[in-house]
Order: C-alpha cells, then structure tokens, then sequence
C-alpha cells in the first residue's frame, strides 16, 4: 500500500495541469468572445447612429427641397399674376432663380452643415419674396388708384368735351339762325315775256316774238342787314338747262365759286322793301319754246326764283 501511493500521486499531477491549461484556454476564448462581443455591438452601434443620421440627412434634405419647391411654385404663381404687369418682377425673377438654383444644389449633393445653410437661405429667400409681394402689391394699389383718378379725369373731360361740343353746336345753330336770318329774300316775283311796239310794252308768249324778259319783284325788308349798297343777279336758265349770258365772263361768287348770271342790278338798301324790275334782252335771234327759269341772286345767298313759259 505504501509503494503504490506515489505512483497515484504522479498519475493525478498531469491530470490536474491539463484541466488548469484548459480552464485558462476556455476562460481566454470566453475572454476573447467577450470582447469580440462588445466590439460587434459597439460596431452595431456606429452603424445604427450612422444610418440615424443618415436618415436624419435625408429627411432634412427632403425637407429643404420641399420647401424650395413650394417656394419655387409661389414664385411662378406671382409670376402669372403680375406678368407684363411689373417691370420689378422681371429684374427680381433673375435673381432669385439664380438663388434657388444655389440652394437645390446645396441641398442634393450636400451634408449637414450645408442643409442648414440651405435651411437659412430658404428663410432668407422667403422673406425677400414676402417683401417683394407687398411691395407689388402696394404698387398695384397705387395704379388701381391712379387708374381710377385717371378714370375720373377722363370722365370729367369728356363731359366737358361733351359740354363743349354742345355749346358749339348751339353757336353754330345761332350762328345759323343769325346767318339765316341775315339774307335777303324776294317776293311777289313775276316774269314776262315781252315785245317793244312804237315803245310800248306788249306781254307775248310765243318764243319768236319775245324781244326780252322783264322779272319785277319786291326786295323784302330785313332790319338785321345793314344799310348800304348791294348788287342783285339775274340768272335766266333756258330749257336745255343752259344759263344765257351775253358774256362768260359775267360771274359773281356763289358758294365759294364763280357763277355766271345774265343781268346785274346795283341799289341802295336802306331797310325798308324796296320794289324793282329788270330786264333782261334775249342774247339769240329766236328763243326755244319750254320753261324758262329765272334766279335771283345778291352776294351772300339766293333771294328766289321766278318761270315763264313760252310757245
């Protein structure tokens, strides 16, 4: 009993060395696992905060670009409402197109810091836009206003344009009226054929008897024309519409033109009527049968008109 312990003793050693090489081996893998753990879930933790951040990028820049969408449509809206309207509109729409260019490429390809910046630029732009808005809208009030007084001017000068030309079609009726009332007429005129006998006058109405007209007639009495001398023209138109002259170049002014007339008679007009006679001797051997009108003319107007009829 006493020689075999030994050999038990040294059996049992290495058996105790190995389990202690392998509890040290197991408690530097479990060692080395721990570790490995911790740095996969430290890893895991980068990574989930990089793709928290990411995501936060991602929303910020969705943000920032819808934003400058809804910015860029209100700027083509004012552009619709005020187009041709506002010179300012075009002057600003370059400027700030160049502005929403910068921000949308700062806001695809930037990081953080450049959404924020982008953010800033956003606000800034809306409140330029929102100034430029009540500025074009204080300029659209201020033309509907001077629209309107200018509506009012135009109102005010037609009416007195409408005043004006009412007033002179009222001169000219008066200055018609006065015109009118300012010619001379002739009444009671007669026209007769007549033949010279031992100089007595003898009426005839055979066309190849008649020596001459002889046209009486009454200068009615006018107190509006002034007194003084006037001419009276005898104008004899023949049947074939022909006026008879002695001479062509017997004409006064009649309507701004010359007009022949067959026999002229100077007188003296004093404002009361005056009664006359003219004649007027043929100017052919034989006068044609029909109606033969004589016109009586003084200056200014026509004073009436007489016929004889000759067979």
């Amino acid at each position: 009993m006493a020689s075999n312990q030994p050999m038990d003793e040294l059996e049992k050693k290495p058996s105790s060395l190995k389990t202690i090489i392998t509890a040290i081996v197991i408690l530097m893998l479990l060692g080395s696992n721990v570790y490995l753990f911790k740095q996969l879930e430290e890893k895991n933790h980068q990574i989930d905060e990089a793709n928290k951040v990411t995501t936060i990028v991602k929303t910020e820049k969705d943000s920032v670009i819808g934003e400058l969408n809804v910015v860029e449509a209100e700027l083509e809206q004012l552009r619709l409402e005020l187009m041709g309207k506002d010179s300012l509109l075009e002057i600003k729409d370059k400027e700030i197109q160049q502005k929403i260019y910068q921000i949308r490429k700062m806001a695809v390809s930037g990081d953080a810091t450049q959404l924020k910046k982008a953010k800033e630029e956003i606000e800034a732009l809306k409140g330029e836009m929102a100034k430029f808005t009540m500025e074009s809208e204080e300029l659209r009030k201020q033309n509907q206003e001077l629209l309107a007084k200018n509506g009012e001017l135009n109102s005010s000068l037609d009416e007195a344009n409408a005043k004006r030309s009412q007033a002179e079609r009222e001169k000219d009726m008066l200055t018609g009226k006065v015109k009118l009332g300012s010619q001379m007429l002739a009444a009671n005129i007669k026209v007769e054929a007549v033949t010279v006998k031992r100089n007595k006058e003898k009426v005839v109405t055979r066309a190849k008897s008649v020596q001459k007209f002889r046209i009486c007639f009454t200068i009615m009495q006018n107190l509006i024309v002034d007194k003084g001398p006037r001419n009276v023209y005898i104008r004899v138109v023949g049947p074939d519409r022909s006026v008879m002259s002695s001479n062509v170049s017997n004409t006064f002014v009649y309507n701004d033109k010359p007009t022949v007339y067959s026999e002229k008679k100077n007188y003296n007009y004093d404002n009361k009527a005056i009664n006359m006679c003219l004649y007027w001797d043929k100017t052919q051997d034989a006068l044609s049968k029909g109606e033969y009108a004589v016109e009586l003319y003084d200056d200014l107007s026509m004073l009436g008109r007489g016929t004889v009829t000759l067979d």
